[in-house]
């Protein structure tokens, strides 16, 4: 018995941001000599729970692993893991987490979580709110073929006339997976947003943070940023988003899109939220 909690004790410590074991680190985070952690993980990648890194002396998730998470996935909706996300990031951080989709009408907000920081100015589940005037709407437009996405965004009174600029943005979203908006409704409130789509049921939501502005500072900004790109790639991995599959490596560098987010806030002031 000792032998399997062990195994699980090492597949526990695989997650998105420590993707790979090694033999040194296993002992020294679990407290077991070098011998007896190498020969455990030499018998998990014999089993095909892992396998070795390409090119490395460490161990990653396996195939074996990969079909107990599509096992685990197939019960499991893409808005419950997406939820499990929000509350993770929103513990995280303290601001209030949102779920959201498309309507034909604009935005709908799904779900809400309240983080521990007191920000009062939110949005209520079953809102409605025109897409391309929130972060969570961009990246979900992001999603859509350029023209769906046109047709949406030109019955928006502010950004109608402005196709342009609408695709350079939703371009730039695509590119790096990741939405910021500042000031986009409230001045002061700020989100960072991505989306992910179910590529075998059709579905697309997307989660977001918002926050105050005064209440972060650039570091903390980046970092949300690549907390919300790891977490929408491992979602989308697992839902064979197609937009994810092919992102490789980690989080893009976001300080050239905060800093665009914050000149963008100056130029467009009435539009109704961040979320």
């Amino acid at each position: 018995m000792s032998s399997l909690d062990n195994a699980l004790r090492i597949l526990s410590l695989l997650n998105a941001q420590n993707p790979v074991l090694r033999v040194g680190e296993a002992s020294r985070l679990m407290g077991l000599p070098k011998t007896s952690v190498s020969r455990l993980l030499k018998a998990m990648g014999e089993s095909g729970l892992l396998e070795r890194e390409g090119g490395g002396f460490g161990y990653v998730a396996g195939p074996r692993a990969l079909v107990l998470g599509e096992l685990y996935m197939a019960q499991h909706g893409l808005l419950a893991m997406m939820e499990r996300v929000s509350d993770k990031l929103t513990e995280e951080f303290g601001f209030v987490g949102y779920i959201s989709k498309l309507e034909k009408d604009g935005l709908f907000i799904a779900r809400r979580k309240h983080g521990s920081y007191p920000l009062r100015l939110i949005r209520d589940v079953g809102q409605h709110a025109p897409a391309f005037q929130t972060a969570s709407g961009r990246a979900l437009l992001a999603q859509l073929p350029e023209a769906r996405a046109l047709d949406i965004v030109a019955t928006d009174p502010v950004w109608m006339d402005r196709p342009d600029d609408v695709s350079r943005i939703l371009a730039e979203i695509r590119e790096r997976g990741v939405s910021l908006a500042i000031s986009t409704g409230t001045p002061g409130v700020a989100a960072t947003a991505a989306a992910v789509g179910h590529a075998n049921e059709g579905e697309i939501f997307a989660f977001s943070i918002s926050y105050p502005i005064a209440a972060t500072d650039e570091a903390m900004r980046l970092k949300m940023a690549r907390r919300v790109w790891e977490e929408a790639q491992a979602l989308g991995r697992s839902y064979g988003d197609p937009l994810w599959v092919r992102r490789s490596g980690g989080p893009p560098d976001f300080s050239r899109a905060v800093r665009l987010a914050e000149d963008a806030s100056e130029e467009v002031r009435p539009l109704v939220g961040a979320e």
